[in-house]
C-alpha cells in the first residue's frame, strides 16, 4: 500500500491500524490546511489535536 500527501512523501510497507489513523490524521490536517485562503494561512498559526 503506497500512501502519498500534497508533500510529495510516501509510506510503504505494512501498515497497522494505528499507522493507518496516524496517515489520515496528517491527510486531514493537509487538507485543512490546503483548504485556508491565503490571508489565514500565511499568518502565524497553532493547531492542537489531541487523539484519544
Amino acid at each position: 500500500m503506497i500512501f502519498q500527501s500534497t508533500e510529495g512523501l510516501a509510506v510503504t510497507g505494512a501498515i497497522d491500524k494505528n499507522t493507518l489513523q496516524r496517515i489520515n490524521l496528517l491527510l486531514g490536517i493537509d487538507s485543512i490546511l490546503t483548504a485556508l485562503p491565503e490571508n489565514i494561512s500565511n499568518q502565524s498559526s497553532s493547531i492542537s489535536v489531541e487523539v484519544k
